[in-house]
């Protein structure tokens, strides 16, 4: 039965329990099955006592099993020589969108939304200009430029 840490009273002769255990290599998990409490108020005990990996004796690990070495296949090596790599070719360059001649739903993300002609309207087309819909050309021509109070005066 494992009781909590709240009501478990740590007596010395718990503590000294606790000391052992821990120095002789169990896991904070090992020590509260064999006490009768939780991992965790054994892990909480063992901080505020001060102890640390550092003055447990390690536990014998079991061997791995391990697969002999004969079974495993030979690999074969060859002597050719391998072939230079091909030298690096940038992709092709994309194409410069053309402008005006694009249709709604045809338009990207990044593309210029401002329409040109009558109805059924076409669209720009080119980069938007950051945080605008339109490309810089139209930005420049929709949007007022603010005017510096300084150099009216």
């Amino acid at each position: 039965m494992v009781r909590n840490a709240w009501c478990f009273d740590w007596t010395d002769a718990a503590i000294a329990r606790l000391k052992e255990l821990w120095g002789d290599g169990f896991s904070a998990s090992e020590c509260g099955k064999r006490m009768g409490v939780s991992r965790n108020s054994v892990i909480g005990k063992i901080h505020r006592l001060g102890l640390s990996h550092k003055y447990r004796r390690p536990r014998e690990r079991a061997r791995r099993m391990t697969k002999p070495k004969a079974s495993m296949p030979q690999m074969r090596t060859n002597n050719r020589p391998l072939p230079p790599p091909e030298p690096y070719q940038a992709p092709p360059p994309t194409e410069e969108p053309r402008r005006g001649s694009f249709d709604l739903l045809e338009l990207k993300l990044d593309q210029c939304r401002y329409p040109h002609g009558e109805r059924p309207f076409r669209f720009c087309g080119a980069p938007q200009a950051f945080g605008y819909p339109y490309c810089r050309e139209h930005v420049e021509l929709c949007y007022n430029k603010p005017v510096n109070v300084r150099a009216a005066a």
